[in-house]
């Protein structure tokens, strides 16, 4: 019965640990988008929003979000374990990473 409990709760902290890494990679897939434009506009804000590229940014935002995780979900790079990550997982994130610019690049 012990044994029970504790691999619900190691599974209920894994689902945790899974919502949490997702939740980052959506904030960071976005943040990203913004500041490279940033930075390409000589990080003012004004020059950037006048350039109509921000528009472009936030329209295009939810399908760069939803392919990028959903390619890293079909690579399940969120099923690693991070505190033993060897080359056949960074070959994975090498080629999720490749394939979702392509994709995004595309669209």
């Amino acid at each position: 019965m012990n044994e029970r409990k504790l691999t619900s709760s190691m599974d209920k902290a894994m689902i945790i640990r899974i919502i949490c890494i997702i939740i980052l990679d959506v904030v960071l897939i976005n943040l990203v988008s913004f500041l490279a434009l940033y930075m390409r506009f000589d990080f003012s804000y004004h020059n950037l929003e006048t350039s109509g590229f921000l528009e472009g940014v936030i329209k295009y935002a939810p399908f760069n979000t939803v392919f990028t995780v959903l390619i890293f979900v079909a690579f399940r790079l969120y099923t690693s374990l991070w505190e033993f990550v060897g080359i056949s997982e960074m070959i994975r994130i090498g080629i999720a990473v490749a394939i979702s610019t392509a994709i995004n690049y595309f669209l």
